[in-house]
């Protein structure tokens, strides 16, 4: 369904006839017609290993070629479907509607040139020189190279006559010498007529390196065995699959690791797949959350914070925002709920902790221990009200300007001592009202630190005696 979605909607893809098949008896028989151009195979055919029907096919010179589907892919899975004579390896979680369509066409286009070759093998020389793929031939025993067409040339920097002067050994890399010597020895006798050699690295004249998909068939040339190669460079579409895969797997990363509760619905509000954030949420597990109906505060985004309980009988508090996208190509909807729990309770116990404050009978100042000068940050009104000082006027000054003319006593000492030193003191003090007039000040002082323990802030309590 998802393939026959994505080729819907895509301008050339609406041009092509699918069939679907869901077993290995009815693909047989659809191949056997031969009315095919491509075959897409889903790695886990029903009842059947996909692969097994496309190794049964190999001696159907008349196969399509077979571009395989699996939901992850791997290294080994990739060795398997190239060594049973996949033309393509897509995985469905990267797969989009212009790469399955560039697939398609690219699988299709090699098909065809290779069972061209094997109808005409006396319009060779034609195809062969002007084909855009890099092609050269090279004899069996030997491997030295006896001929190479124009676009083998420019895709690895030498002559004519420096390519024909090439064993196949000088066009592999050092690491790969080694393993291509020992593939060959193996499959030298591979009797199929398109053999899918898979990805190579080779090199260039230049010294650097590129990868290459081998299609290799066996011809004569003057009664003696040959090979023709068809050599694509692939270096650019394996980089960027491989920048999708790590793109991928960093958006997957991030989505499950979201603080965020996320949820997809689909255009009925079913849930389409959550986050761990969201199944925790819901106190339920994720793939039993698909196909069901959220909460009624959580198919809709809110303006205020709305209040949810949780199946454990919690509440929450939740900030839920929702947009518009697009789901496996059917309209939907991403609903993301932020537990501002904690949050709101902060805020409360903030404002209870500021209304005391400010209710106190005795002064509360609070001075910047980081700042020059030790500025002040905040008074409460009873400061305002014994000092006769507006929060204006001495915000953001030291609060010497309390002592006046009143700078010889010998507290003060005690609380320059007591500061210095970063610990807490007791002592009465002479100040002087903003109008002139002293009052006797009893001020406790004690520092503020941080969650590293660093002393940020002094707080003093002062009271009118």
């Amino acid at each position: 369904m998802i393939v026959r979605d994505m080729l819907a909607n895509h301008p050339d893809g609406m041009r092509m006839r699918i069939d679907a098949v869901s077993d290995e008896a009815s693909a047989n028989a659809a191949l056997s017609s031969h009315a095919h151009d491509a075959v897409l195979l889903d790695y886990q055919l029903a009842g059947s290993d996909g692969l097994a029907l496309m190794v049964s096919r190999a001696e159907d010179p008349s196969r399509p070629p077979f571009i395989v589907l699996t939901g992850h892919g791997n290294a080994e899975i990739d060795e398997r479907c190239l060594a049973a004579g996949a033309a393509d390896y897509l995985t469905k979680n990267t797969l989009t509607a212009d790469g399955l369509v560039r697939s398609i066409r690219y699988s299709v286009e090699r098909h065809r040139l290779a069972r061209l070759a094997a109808r005409r093998e006396d319009e060779y020389r034609q195809l062969f020189e002007l084909s855009p793929m890099p092609m050269w031939v090279y004899q069996t025993e030997s491997l030295a190279i006896i001929d190479v067409n124009d676009a083998a040339l420019r895709q690895y920097g030498y002559s004519h006559d420096e390519f024909r002067q090439l064993s196949l050994t000088d066009l592999r890399s050092d690491g790969e010498r080694v393993r291509f010597l020992a593939f060959h020895e193996q499959h030298i006798d591979h009797a199929e007529p398109n053999f899918h050699a898979g990805i190579w690295r080779h090199r260039r004249k230049d010294g650097s390196e590129l990868l290459v998909d081998i299609v290799r068939r066996d011809i004569e040339v003057d009664g003696e065995a040959h090979r023709l190669v068809v050599a694509v460079d692939v270096t650019t579409r394996l980089k960027a699959e491989a920048a999708i895969r790590e793109s991928y797997d960093t958006a997957n990363s991030l989505l499950l690791n979201l603080a965020e509760s996320l949820f997809v619905l689909d255009g009925n509000d079913r849930i389409q797949f959550t986050n761990p954030s969201a199944a925790a949420l819901l106190d339920a597990d994720g793939d039993a959350l698909v196909g069901t109906l959220p909460p009624e505060v959580l198919r809709r985004a809110s303006h205020e914070p709305v209040e949810f309980t949780n199946p454990a009988g919690e509440l929450h508090m939740l900030d839920v925002h929702e947009r518009d996208i697009v789901w496996h190509g059917a309209p939907g909807r991403v609903i993301t709920a932020l537990d501002i729990t904690e949050r709101r309770t902060s805020q409360r116990e903030m404002a209870l902790l500021r209304r005391a404050i400010e209710a106190s009978t005795d002064g509360i100042l609070l001075v910047d221990a980081r700042a020059h000068d030790q500025p002040l940050v905040y008074v409460n009104s009873a400061f305002e009200r014994i000092t006769g000082y507006r929060a204006d006027e001495v915000l953001g000054r030291n609060c010497r300007l309390l002592q006046g003319d009143q700078r010889d006593q010998p507290e003060l000492d005690v609380l320059r001592h007591a500061i210095q030193e970063g610990s807490r003191c007791e002592v009465v003090i002479r100040n002087q009202r903003k109008d002139g007039r002293l009052f006797f000040n009893r001020l406790n002082v004690s520092p503020v630190v941080d969650d590293r323990s660093q002393i940020t802030h002094f707080i003093g309590i002062q009271t009118d005696i």
